[in-house]
């Protein structure tokens, strides 16, 4: 590689180096565990370094969009592929497959469950209840020791004295929690509760995993009882707050929604009371006058009715007296005029002026053929009566 007078240039020393490079086997297919820090992508590509405490490396990714897992800057990662040496650019690392390594595993891990418990509809909204607003018998799935069961208790007894709650003591980190936690949710299921709360206080993602697991996410969702799950700090989110009925911040914020205050309640049903009496008063008060008013009303009508009936009735009392009056004057004159008809034709008048009454038994004659010879007949006139024989019957010829 050397020159006459031994002085090579940067490319040939470049090209030297990279050739050496290119044909070490043991610098292919080689798999790298480090932190990545300036991870950034370009097109298709991804530009990042790897370090240790010791150590940086530049690394490559082409076609990253392919991996399955993209890191950001602090994640732990193993990357497989070849060391590289460019002219221009130096050395670097050129990763064909990235994956998490450590925590990052994990998280890979159970993003991918919940991913898939998305898909099967486990975080719906349309499966979660609501959480009774008057709840007096609450259960607490927790750790018997700890800070999270004495934040419960005094939140609830401050709020409300007189609401039960039944701890069920379970663990809540290590390897067993899951199974117990489990165990208590399909308890607490079938003792009646009006709600369950699960709660946990702080600590690493790894504290956290029982409530990543995925037989303790799919007994909540398959509680009957209204759930408040409260795990870790306000900043954490486990699979377990996703498919809960309502996530709380803290355990002292899930005592918070779950437990109704007692003297706000008290002091608006008295309020209430107050003002239903009140308003009841006021209706009362507003009806009886109204009631009143109508009655003086009905009453001023109907005795301006009553006059104006009065009224009526005696003008036509009044039309029928003058009518009837002038009836009875009139047939008083006819039966007057009648008696003088009458009067004019008695027969004791009739005699009194020289008239004759002339009767044959009891009979008064009035037609000859009552009579014949040889009858006795009675004339009675008004200065005597005269029994006489008939002797003679002349009967007068009709003149026509």
């Amino acid at each position: 590689m050397a020159t006459k007078d031994g002085v090579v240039s940067v490319s040939q020393l470049n090209n030297y180096i990279k050739g050496i490079l290119d044909t070490e086997s043991l610098l292919k297919n080689v798999s790298v565990v480090g932190e990545v820090s300036g991870f950034k992508i370009s097109g298709e590509h991804a530009y990042f370094s790897i370090k240790d405490a010791d150590a940086v490396l530049a690394c490559r990714c082409f076609n990253c969009r392919r991996q399955e897992f993209l890191p950001k800057d602090g994640d732990s990662v193993i990357l497989t592929g070849s060391v590289s040496y460019h002219v221009k650019f130096g050395l670097s690392f050129v990763a064909t497959k990235i994956v998490a390594y450590g925590k990052g595993a994990l998280m890979q891990y159970y993003e991918k469950l919940k991913q898939q418990l998305l898909q099967e509809g486990l975080f719906d909204a349309k499966y979660k209840v609501d959480i009774p607003k008057f709840a007096t018998n609450i259960c607490v799935i927790t750790s018997r020791t700890g800070a999270v069961i004495r934040d419960i208790y005094t939140t609830t007894r401050r709020k409300n004295p007189y609401v039960d709650l039944t701890l069920i003591d379970v663990k809540v980190q290590g390897e067993y929690a899951p199974i117990e936690i489990v165990k208590a949710l399909k308890q607490a299921d079938t003792m009646g509760f009006d709600t369950i709360i699960l709660a946990r206080g702080g600590g690493s993602f790894e504290d956290l995993l029982p409530f990543y697991d995925e037989g303790v996410v799919r007994a909540i969702f398959d509680l009957q009882t209204p759930i408040i799950s409260a795990i870790g700090h306000e900043t954490d989110f486990s699979l377990s707050d996703f498919v809960a009925d309502y996530r709380a911040a803290t355990p002292t914020a899930a005592a918070e929604k779950a437990v109704f205050d007692y003297n706000e309640w008290r002091d608006y049903v008295l309020d209430s009371l107050l003002s239903i009496k009140n308003t009841a008063i006021s209706n009362y008060t507003s009806l009886n006058d109204n009631i009143k008013s109508l009655v003086d009303g009905m009453a001023s009508r109907m005795v301006g009715v009553f006059d104006l009936t009065m009224v009526k009735l005696r003008n036509i009392v009044d039309k029928n007296y003058n009518a009837i009056s002038q009836k009875i004057d009139k047939n008083v004159h006819e039966v007057g005029l009648l008696i003088e008809k009458i009067r004019s034709n008695d027969p004791l008048k009739l005699i009194s002026k020289g008239l004759y009454r002339v009767s044959i038994g009891d009979e008064m004659l009035s037609d000859v053929s009552m009579i014949e010879i040889g009858d006795v007949i009675e004339i009675k006139s008004c200065q005597a009566t005269i029994d006489a024989e008939v002797k003679k019957i002349t009967i007068k010829e009709d003149k026509k």
